[in-house]
């Protein structure tokens, strides 16, 4: 089990010379416990303003609770051969926000829609590392259009009910 708390160092910038050729401010270094305020998923939808683009969506992942997501909106939200990939988003009461799918456990109650595994990576010049969770539609069982995904972060628990799944 994950600790809900990290520790980073705030370095807030303050007193900030006028501008020109040598420059000059003040640094003052805070140390402050980061909690998790929130939690929201993130994932693809189709841009209603522009034909043939996407763009990212963040809904509210509230604790202990389901929210429910239409597939249909999703970009090829109506193609049972397509995968679709979700992100599980932190928010910080330092005003961090990142996601922590590499840390996080996904489970699908359908054999229809399966999470699979997780492919973890990191970033050159980052410290924590990331993970991208596919949904792949299992098309050789019966259809299920609507389909519970449960996440896990810690002591934090959510679930997303997927609807219109082709």
């Amino acid at each position: 089990m994950l600790p809900m708390t990290l520790q980073f160092l705030i370095l807030l910038i303050v007193s900030i010379s006028e501008a020109g050729p040598v420059m000059t401010l003040d640094i003052t270094r805070n140390n402050t416990t980061s909690v998790i305020d929130s939690y929201k998923y993130e994932y693809w939808v189709k841009d209603p303003n522009r034909a043939g683009y996407q763009m990212r969506h963040f809904v509210p992942a509230p604790a202990n609770a389901t929210t429910d997501i239409d597939v249909a909106t999703f970009p090829s939200g109506t193609d049972p051969t397509a995968w679709f990939t979700m992100n599980l988003i932190a928010y910080y009461n330092t005003g961090e926000i990142r996601s922590v799918n590499a840390d996080a456990t996904w489970t699908s109650t359908s054999s229809y829609l399966t999470v699979q595994p997780a492919a973890k990576f990191q970033n050159p010049g980052t410290t924590l590392g990331d993970a991208i969770v596919p949904l792949q539609i299992n098309t050789g069982v019966a259809r299920t259009p609507t389909v519970m995904v449960n996440i896990s972060h810690g002591s934090f628990s959510t679930s997303m009910r997927l609807i219109n799944v082709p």
